[in-house]
């Protein structure tokens, strides 16, 4: 929660950007591009925030009614959309290399290919996000959204009239 508190008059901000690029994330390396990362649904938001996986989804749904879930609307233009097949293949990446554990990856000092996509996906300056495959619930879709990227007419909004946020 304290990452989405900003600056002296501690105002939520539903769209907060800034804590992928300064820790790391599976599309954003330590350094890398604001971002935000969203699931398409509220229940795989949960599994994905709570690292449950849908395997426990009779426990995990009835834990859902405890969490607060804040929903967006989205419009963009541009996403680069890992869930096709054709993609991964012209891409030369794959599902196990996408849903590899990236926090392992850094750990270690290793490589992290998804990071490395995310970079030139953000450089090539095409994309507005990235659609990728949800590691918690196989069915289901995320997206890391590159929040500079986000220009009329495309936004993203926050729909809770108790937190409002918009970009652009």
């Amino acid at each position: 929660m304290s990452a989405l508190v900003g600056g002296a008059n501690r105002r939520i901000q539903p769209l907060f950007d800034l804590g992928p690029g300064r820790s790391g994330q599976r599309f954003t390396p330590v350094g890398g591009p604001r971002a935000l990362y969203v699931a398409e649904d509220p229940y795989t938001s949960y599994l994905e925030s709570t690292g449950m996986f849908d395997s426990v989804a009779d426990l995990a749904e009835k834990l859902a009614d405890t969490q607060s879930t804040l929903q967006f609307r989205v419009q963009l233009e541009e996403v680069l959309d890992l869930t096709v097949a054709d993609t991964m293949l012209e891409l030369g990446t794959n599902q196990e290399e996408l849903l590899a554990s990236w926090e392992w990856q850094m750990a270690t000092g290793a490589r992290v290919p998804t990071q490395d996509l995310g970079a030139a996906a953000f450089a090539s300056k095409r994309f507005q996000a990235i659609r990728f495959t949800s590691a918690k619930r196989a069915d289901h879709a995320n997206l890391v959204i590159f929040t500079d990227r986000v220009v009329a007419p495309a936004f993203v909004e926050c729909t809770d009239s108790n937190f409002p946020d918009r970009l652009p």
